[in-house]
């Protein structure tokens, strides 16, 4: 299509796209969009589609998103036009329009790259001047290297750079940041459990005492009988075998000792499990307050 052929074209559609003149206050969007068709009338696109856009920001409307798209197209900004025809279409564009935006977007999309964003719920979009809160949106740009903010429901903002190449669609995927889970704490002791190991201790070295000063006892009964046999042998000899003699004290010495050793052995072990802790026993008592009884006659 020619240049001459679409302006003609893109008059007529702005021609039945005008707002209303019935308002005698005309509000702010209303006077952004009457400065764009004035700016249109005078061929001065890229000053028509930035005032029909801001009409768009200002009051969201099909009709003047489309418009924008047309006059940014005239002025040769094919992406920011295709992308209006996007906006445009997302809402209640007249049939004939949106008929219209449509081709116009099949006819310059080979041209350009198409960037499609998802983003969580909430979350607002934006690639200059645009900027959209949808989870799902999309974009064209020129090919090249351009920048995608993002800004989420609870106010973290992210850039992210993506290349777009013609006739291509590039998907951004945005994922709100996984919340680290709280490391699991360091399991408390038992108090019961250390209780019971606390008296299982005692009783076991009470146990091992007891059987060490057992078995030193039988040391020292048999050293016993091993000394009096070396007296009598001393005894025998007339009190002349001096070794029967050494031998005799060595093992007297060896069976004291072993009655020495038997013996602390022995009242050590009694005494750990004489004094060792004795097994708690936690009591439930009920209170007449532990039942609420409800009822009516």
């Amino acid at each position: 299509m020619s240049l001459r052929a679409l302006g003609a074209s893109a008059a007529v559609v702005l021609a039945l796209l005008a707002p209303s003149a019935a308002a005698s206050e005309p509000t702010e969007a209303a006077a952004a969009f009457d400065e764009g068709m004035g700016h249109y009338r005078r061929k001065a696109y890229t000053e028509a589609a930035q005032a029909f856009f801001r009409a768009y920001r200002l009051e969201p409307s099909a009709d003047a998103a489309y418009n924008a798209g047309l006059a940014w197209e005239l002025s040769g900004k094919t992406a920011l036009a295709a992308t209006a025809y996007l906006v445009a279409l997302a809402r209640e564009l007249e049939p004939g329009a949106a008929a219209d935006a449509r081709a116009r977007v099949e006819r310059l999309a080979p041209e350009l790259g198409r960037i499609e964003v998802s983003a969580p719920e909430g979350a607002r979009v934006g690639v200059p001047p645009f900027e959209l809160e949808a989870n799902h949106a999309v974009f064209y740009l020129e090919p090249g290297r351009h920048e995608v903010g993002v800004r989420l429901r609870d106010g973290t903002a992210r850039v992210r750079r993506v290349d777009a190449a013609a006739g291509r669609t590039t998907v951004l995927l945005i994922e709100e940041a996984r919340r680290e889970a709280a490391e699991p704490s360091a399991p408390q002791p038992d108090p019961a459990r250390s209780e019971r190991s606390s008296r299982n201790d005692y009783a076991t070295a009470g146990w091992i005492s007891v059987g060490v000063g057992a078995a030193a006892a039988g040391v020292a009964v048999v050293l016993g009988v091993q000394a009096l046999g070396a007296r009598d042998d001393f005894n025998a000899s007339g009190h002349r075998d001096a070794d029967a003699r050494d031998r005799a004290e060595r093992l007297r010495t060896f069976t004291n000792v072993a009655w020495g050793v038997a013996g602390l052995a022995a009242a050590g072990g009694v005494g750990l499990l004489l004094f060792a802790p004795s097994e708690s026993t936690d009591v439930a008592r009920l209170r007449p307050s532990g039942v609420a009884l409800r009822g009516r006659f």
